[in-house]
């Protein structure tokens, strides 16, 4: 149906339901506009932009009226800022669905997202700071047959930007929460979730010269223990082989294991993690790289770093095949001890290291029917050589008075470069860097504060870089933020790559923020310089060019 089509019944359904019943109806919705101008900055390497502004936006409407809900999205990217795919170069009204809710059903009619357990095997949604919305555009039906069981089944396509990626996705689901159904078989405290998920995709195979499967199956399954002090979780996935583009036509199947335990009580925290992925990049269409037609999501085992020298060396899962563990320790020192002060001290400690599979190839024997593919082997809990990634991170947080409260982050981490951002190529090896960040926070009175940030990176490549945008070195960033309850805030922000071997890209950027809040209406814009990296959320991430200019953002709900 088209944009213009659906306009004309999404207004008649929300006239008709609302003459029958107008008490009942709501409405509510959220917008945000962002624009940004670009000047071209040489030095920073920021691209002119001939426009001059960029410009996109979304509005989301929502209607319900007892079980009936009604929902669309108007969005525009004319056109999308600098870092967006491209792709997105459009205006109009793609995401839109019908839902009724009862009881026992829930049916959904058009667009809409969806995740299976922790999306290892299927996730359908949208991270607008990385420029992914991958929703699905078919039927959805939630059945609750009793108390405790829910069962999921859909169809449909995926978006693929302004149009649909040419696989069609079908999918199940099925949680069942033990203790609803059998109530005395375990204690008030403990409680017990199990659940599956099947999902196929089918796309034709236009190459004559492969011999690809037509339909790729896979599923997974799970299970969720927990108490009042404790949490036990685990998923397993299977996919059949799936030569594609990001596999470089792999015939091997691929495989999933997602592990995590934690404890907790007053004062003490821990938690343990453990994943294990191979050739687990599932889309819905097998020639299409980057973050497009992802049917699954499955996030980094590493700490997400926010401060801002430390999103240099972010990491991202490597969908292909890696093998990793994460731990953290948090403890509170008491008040009143040595160590814990008047207000006592967290203490937080965090390790985690990814390494790639040790894995063999196979040769492809002559006369088979895997022509252009490969197959290799892999021992299911066989650990690589290769470090991937390696992050030690010490926390330490106190409060040193009513209005005084400062935080301390020591990080040391080995990044492979190669792998990470330059597509296994060998050109700088792995970087090796340390961490320290001071935070404090000033609570002036009751309506003002001020927050300030002082970092400092140090850097080293394994290998001398001779590329000026790559040979960073070390760095320096310090931020002041002002905040004036309940309204306003006003930050500025030095970042500065003093340690860079060429002296032409020892630059500052400089920034300086402001926004004003008022009931759900925020208003803010930033003016100065950002370097080109990377934007990372939950271990997916998208490259970010440098930019030098204004940027304006304006956001509400209703």
């Amino acid at each position: 149906m088209n944009v213009r089509k659906f306009s004309i019944l999404f207004f008649l359904i929300i006239a008709i339901a609302s003459i029958s019943n107008a008490e009942e109806a709501k409405v509510r919705g959220n917008f945000q506009f962002e624009s940004q101008y670009y000047k071209q900055d040489s030095i920073i390497g920021a691209a002119k932009v001939p426009e001059g502004m960029l410009s996109q936006g979304f509005l989301n409407m929502i209607y319900t009226q007892g079980g009936l809900e009604i929902g669309a999205r108007y969005e525009a990217f004319l056109n999308p800022l600098l870092g967006y795919p491209q792709e997105f170069k459009n205006s109009g009204m793609l995401y839109r669905y019908i839902t009724y809710r009862s009881q026992d059903i829930d049916i959904t009619g058009g667009s809409f997202y969806e995740q299976f357990g922790s999306g290892m095997i299927f996730r359908a949604y949208e991270e607008r700071a990385l420029g992914i919305d991958n929703m699905i555009d078919g039927m959805r039906a939630k059945f609750r047959p009793t108390q405790g069981i829910e069962m999921t089944a859909l169809f449909g396509k995926q978006r693929q930007y302004w149009g649909q990626s040419e696989g069609v996705i079908r999918a199940g689901d099925i949680n069942i929460n033990v203790n609803d159904i059998y109530k005395s078989l375990l204690p008030d405290d403990i409680n017990l979730t199990i659940g599956g998920s099947a999902v196929s995709r089918f796309q034709q195979d236009l190459q004559s010269t492969y011999n690809l499967p037509l339909n790729v199956f896979g599923y997974s399954t799970r299970a969720a223990l927990t108490g009042s002090n404790f949490s036990l979780d685990m998923e397993y996935a299977f996919k059949e082989n799936d030569p594609n583009a990001t596999n470089n036509f792999t015939f091997n199947p691929g495989t999933g294991l997602l592990l995590n335990a934690s404890y907790f009580e007053s004062g003490l925290s821990a938690s343990l993690n453990f994943h294990r992925v191979d050739n687990m990049d599932f889309r819905s269409s097998r020639d299409v790289l980057g973050n497009k037609d992802n049917l699954n999501y499955i996030p980094a085992i590493t700490r997400q770093h926010t401060y801002r020298v430390l999103t240099n060396y972010v990491f991202a899962t490597q969908l292909n095949g890696e093998i990793g563990l994460q731990g953290e320790i948090s403890y509170k020192l008491p008040k009143g001890s040595t160590l814990g002060g008047d207000y006592g001290t967290n203490l937080n400690i965090n390790f985690s290291r990814v390494n790639a599979l040790d894995t063999t190839h196979t040769p492809i024997p002559k006369n088979s029917t895997l022509d252009e593919g490969f197959k290799y082997n892999s021992p299911f809990l066989g650990i690589g050589k290769r470090t991937y990634f390696q992050d030690l991170n010490i926390e330490i947080s106190r409060k040193l008075s009513d209005s005084y409260k400062n935080t301390l982050t020591l990080v040391n981490l080995v990044y492979d470069k190669d792998i990470l951002e330059n597509g296994g190529a060998n050109k700088t090896g792995k970087v090796f860097a340390t961490g320290l960040v001071y935070e404090g926070l000033i609570k002036m009175s009751d309506l003002t504060a001020l927050r300030f940030e002082l970092q400092h990176l140090w850097s080293k490549q394994q290998k001398e870089a001779t590329d000026p945008d790559v040979a960073n070195g070390n760095w320096m960033f310090g931020l002041a933020e002002f905040s004036f309850a309940p309204h306003w805030f006003l930050s500025v922000y030095d970042e500065y790559n003093y340690g860079n071997k060429f002296v032409e890209k020892q630059i500052h950027y400089t920034n300086i923020s402001s926004a004003y809040l008022i009931n759900s209406t925020r208003i803010s814009f930033n003016y100065g310089k950002q370097r080109s990296g990377l934007i990372c959320v939950g271990g997916v991430c998208r490259p970010v060019p440098a930019s030098n200019g204004l940027y304006f953002v304006i956001s509400s709900s209703f």
